[in-house]
C-alpha cells in the first residue's frame, strides 16, 4: 500500500459533497507496459488489513442523514514491475472484504462494496503517469439510502518533471 492510497482512501470514503474539476492538456506519449506481459512477469502480493471508520450518508434516516460505523477488512493486492526499458510500474488494488456497517441513528445495516486502484509508471528519462480510481458504495436496505462515491485522478509529467496533464473528478451521490 502506498502512502498516497493511505492518505486518500479515508478522505474519498468520507466525501460528503459533489465536486468536479478537470483540466486537460496534451501529454507526450509514454509507452505503458503491456498488461498481458506484466501478469506473466510478476506475481502480485496480497494483504488483508483491518478497517473501521464512520461514513456520513446524507440520504439515510429519511433524508436527515446519519453516520454509518463501518468495520471489516480491506484486501490490498500490490505489484511492482520493471519493464524492458527500465521503467517501473507500480499498482495497488484495494477492495472491501466483508465490510459491514450500522447506522448510528437508525440501526440500519449497510454493506460496503467497491474498489480502489492506484497505478504509477515512471520511465528512466523522468516521465511519469499516475492514476487513482475509487468506486465505493454503501448499500442500505430499501430505496434512497445508498451512497455512491466515485473519484478519478490522473497526472502525467514530462522528462523535466513538469505536469503536462491533470484530471481530477469526484462525485458523491445518494440513490
Amino acid at each position: 500500500m502506498t502512502m498516497k492510497t493511505m492518505q486518500r482512501l479515508p478522505l474519498v470514503l468520507a466525501a460528503a459533497s459533489l465536486v468536479a474539476c478537470s483540466e486537460v492538456t496534451t501529454a507526450p506519449e509514454v509507452a505503458l507496459p503491456d498488461a498481458a506481459n506484466l501478469a506473466l512477469q510478476n506475481a502480485a502480493t496480497s494483504n488483508i488489513v483491518p478497517f473501521a471508520m464512520g461514513a456520513w450518508v446524507s440520504c439515510a434516516n429519511g433524508g436527515a442523514g446519519e453516520t454509518v460505523d463501518l468495520e471489516g477488512d480491506l484486501r490490498f493486492v500490490t505489484q511492482t514491475i520493471t519493464d524492458q526499458h527500465g521503467g517501473t510500474f507500480e499498482r495497488t488494488h484495494v477492495q472491501p472484504w466483508g465490510v459491514w456497517g450500522m447506522g448510528r441513528a437508525t440501526g440500519a445495516r449497510y454493506k460496503g462494496v467497491g474498489m480502489t486502484q492506484e497505478m504509477q509508471y515512471e520511465v528512466p528519462a523522468g516521465e511519469s503517469r499516475y492514476s487513482f480510481v475509487n468506486n465505493f458504495r454503501l448499500i442500505g436496505k430499501g430505496p434512497g439510502n445508498d451512497l455512491h462515491i466515485h473519484a478519478v485522478t490522473h497526472m502525467s509529467t514530462d522528462v523535466n518533471g513538469i505536469m503536462v496533464a491533470s484530471v481530477e473528478v469526484q462525485s458523491t451521490e445518494c440513490h
